[in-house]
């Protein structure tokens, strides 16, 4: 029996890594290339599209390749947004918010970073989460048991301190697109990494989306 790759419950269907709605329709070569597929439960498949949704309508609300030309798949995610958005005037009150207290991502085994206080910080974070843990499926054929911590780069707001901002750079600077994972890396393209670690074998999985959001996961056993 196939286990769910976020939860380890059966699974009845199969989701895609980021799901499929992140890689538009068109283009000269198409964005859909060769899609990771992994299996999924309910819950973390067809329950979840409205945090997909949320998440695509953040990304492109927040993109500064799009108000610079960005590519064809960026602006062709737009369209789609836009699209959802007037089927579901609702999306647009839920990509804003003001949560209090402000929240912040990081835990004992990397630093915590904060992030930016006006998203629904549970919302990216889960579905960030969801992207790691089906990569690590993806590659190591197992669900992941332990904890994943997640720092998304691009919601590190002005606010914080040098030290905070340096050491986010220092993890993107670590990122190369060229010999990274991905078969439509104008869309989506990742790293993964394993080493050992006292109470045993850690993994470290960077992604990248759209050229412009890049995120850094660590496994770890709590």
């Amino acid at each position: 029996m196939d286990l769910c790759y976020f939860c380890g419950s059966p699974a009845t269907s199969k989701e895609h890594v980021p799901p499929k709605s992140f890689f538009p329709k068109g283009g000269r070569r198409g964005y859909r290339r060769n899609l990771i597929k992994v299996p999924s439960c309910d819950a973390h498949n067809s329950l979840k599209s409205k945090d997909d949704e949320y998440v695509r309508a953040l990304l492109v609300g927040i993109s500064k390749r799009i108000n610079e030309g960005g590519d064809k798949g960026l602006v062709l995610l737009r369209d789609s947004v836009i699209r959802s958005m007037t089927r579901n005037p609702n999306l647009i009150s839920l990509v804003i918010r003001n949560p209090s207290p402000p929240l912040s991502f990081g835990s004992g085994e990397v630093p915590t970073i904060p992030v930016s206080s006006e998203y629904d910080l549970e919302r990216v974070e889960n579905f960030l989460k969801s992207i790691a843990k089906g990569v690590f499926f993806h590659h190591y054929k197992e669900v992941w048991r332990g904890e994943v911590d997640v720092i998304p780069h691009f919601l590190i707001p002005e606010s914080a301190t040098a030290e905070e901002k340096n050491f986010s750079k220092r993890l993107v600077s670590l990122m190369r697109e060229k010999i990274s994972s991905g078969e439509n890396k104008e869309i989506f393209y990742y790293e993964l990494s394993d080493f050992n670690a006292e109470d045993g074998p850690r993994y470290s999985i960077d992604f990248c989306l759209y050229k412009e959001f890049n995120v850094s996961c660590i496994f770890y056993y709590g």
